[in-house]
């Protein structure tokens, strides 16, 4: 079939087996750019590497983890808590090792972790911190505590905290610049915890 997919975005829920992945892989193989979500992480996994090899058809693999504080499932004893933050880690250092050459690009999700965690993330395998926006409201509604605009000279500044270079891409992971050198003012923005949310384990320091 040729149905015109090419780097068309496709979300597809329950794609780790049977119908949901039989359609995420028929969108993949018509060059759709495809995001996958399914509720077990390991199945989502073995289902995006599988895919992947057959069609080529992912960009990246992004973790999404649960947001719980404000939800009705949790609040109802439906659903356990959200990963702690050495879950997090492991998760996508397991990602890395796991998709390897596969899937080569390991999205962080800092409106989800916050910038310290993310970055934790960045060490442990993940190459792409994900990118800014004006505001956010889905994660925070559900009790994240980020999601406001971060400029893109802060980014970088957090990047080059952990001894990264770097690089500005396209939705399609073509790079379109690398800043070896430090452009305008790099800095972090300091931010105010919200009550009852813990300190930073790791400080990140720019330029």
């Amino acid at each position: 079939m040729h149905l015109g997919l090419t780097n068309k975005v496709a979300m597809v829920a329950g794609a780790s087996r049977g119908l949901g992945y039989a359609v995420a892989r028929a969108l993949a193989a018509e060059g759709a750019l495809v995001s996958m979500s399914s509720r077990d992480a390991d199945a989502i996994s073995v289902a995006a590497q599988k895919i992947q090899k057959e069609t080529g058809g992912f960009t990246e693999f992004v973790p999404l983890g649960f947001v719980h504080p404000n939800t009705r499932l949790y609040r109802d004893g439906e659903a356990q808590p959200g990963a702690t933050r050495r879950e997090h880690v492991v998760v996508h250092a397991v990602a890395r090792l796991f998709l390897g050459a596969a899937i080569p690009n390991l999205q962080v999700s800092w409106v989800k972790m916050g910038f310290d965690v993310s970055l934790d993330c960045l060490r442990a395998g993940a190459n792409d911190f994900s990118g800014t926006l004006m505001e956010e409201h889905i994660s925070k509604s559900a009790g994240a505590a980020f999601g406001e605009y971060v400029a893109p000279e802060e980014f970088r500044a957090r990047i080059r905290s952990i001894g990264r270079v770097p690089a500005e891409r396209t939705t399609t992971y073509r790079i379109r610049r690398v800043f070896s050198e430090q452009e305008g003012v790099e800095r972090v923005i300091p931010r105010l915890r919200l009550a009852g949310e813990p300190a930073p384990h790791h400080a990140a320091t720019g330029y």
